[in-house]
């Protein structure tokens, strides 16, 4: 998915089987780089995988927390 997410399968794009939200976080991104004058250091390539982590790591705690208020602390620790 992290390749993806760097050039997008067009034709997922023509037949609107891809939404605009997920490269548009990279699109943000990039354009944060740009305005701080940072586009052309090793930032470019190390900020979309930055990126994908955050939202894993988002995800991984989101389903925690959902673990721990549905089944408690000892079924959570598992999920």
């Amino acid at each position: 998915e992290t390749w993806q997410s760097l050039e997008v399968a067009h034709r997922a794009w023509r037949h609107a089987l891809r939404g605009f939200a997920h490269p548009m976080l990279f699109a943000a991104v990039y354009r944060a780089l740009a305005l701080l004058r940072l586009d052309d250091s090793p930032l470019i390539l190390v900020a979309p995988y930055v990126v994908v982590a955050l939202i894993a790591a988002t995800i991984d705690y989101a389903t925690f927390a959902f673990a721990n208020r549905l089944a408690g602390n000892q079924v959570a620790i598992w999920a």
